[in-house]
C-alpha cells in the first residue's frame, strides 16, 4: 500500500470500511493501483497484488482481448461494463471516477442483481403482452374496443 495515498487525509481503516467497492490509482502513464478497499476485494476477489495497474485489472477482469482496450479507452468517464470476478463470475458494474490531486478514485458498484431483475421484468412483460394478444384474437370483431397505451 502506497502511503502517499493517505496524504489525502483519509484513515486506511475508514477507506476499508466504505460500503462501496473502489480502487485508488496514482495518475501517470500506467495509472498504478495504490489501494483497493476491502469491499472491492470481497466483491470481486482481486487484491492489490493482483492488479498493480488499471490495465492489469482490465486484462484480468475482461472476458476477451478487445473489451479491455475499450474499457481503458473509456476509463475516467461514467460507464457500465461487464467484468469477471477473480473466481470467474460475470458481474455488471457501474464505474464512476473522480480525480483528487494526483489520484484517481474509481468506484465499481455491482449492479448485476438490478440487471437480472430488469431482464426478468422484460420477459414477464413480453409474456403478458402475448397473453393479451392471444385473448383478444379470440374475441369476435366489433364486440370490443382496444385501447393502445
Amino acid at each position: 500500500m502506497n502511503k502517499s495515498v493517505f496524504n489525502l487525509g483519509f484513515d486506511p481503516a475508514i477507506l476499508n470500511a466504505m460500503p462501496v467497492p473502489f480502487v485508488i490509482g496514482e495518475n501517470g502513464p500506467e495509472l498504478r493501483v495504490v489501494f483497493v478497499n476491502q469491499r472491492f476485494t470481497d466483491t470481486y476477489g482481486y487484491q492489490i497484488e493482483d492488479v498493480p495497474t488499471v490495465a492489469d485489472w482490465a486484462m484480468a477482469a475482461c472476458p476477451d482481448e478487445v473489451y479491455p482496450r475499450d474499457l481503458l479507452e473509456r476509463w475516467g468517464t461514467p460507464m457500465e461494463a461487464v467484468i469477471m470476478t477473480k473466481d470467474g463470475a460475470e458481474r455488471y458494474v457501474s464505474i464512476q471516477t473522480t480525480i483528487i490531486g494526483n489520484f484517481t478514485i474509481t468506484s465499481l458498484v455491482d449492479v448485476t442483481s438490478i440487471r437480472q431483475v430488469e431482464a426478468e421484468l422484460q420477459t414477464a412483460e413480453r409474456s403478458l403482452q402475448q397473453v393479451a394478444m392471444d385473448i383478444t384474437e379470440n374475441i369476435p370483431v366489433g364486440t370490443y374496443t382496444m385501447i393502445q397505451p
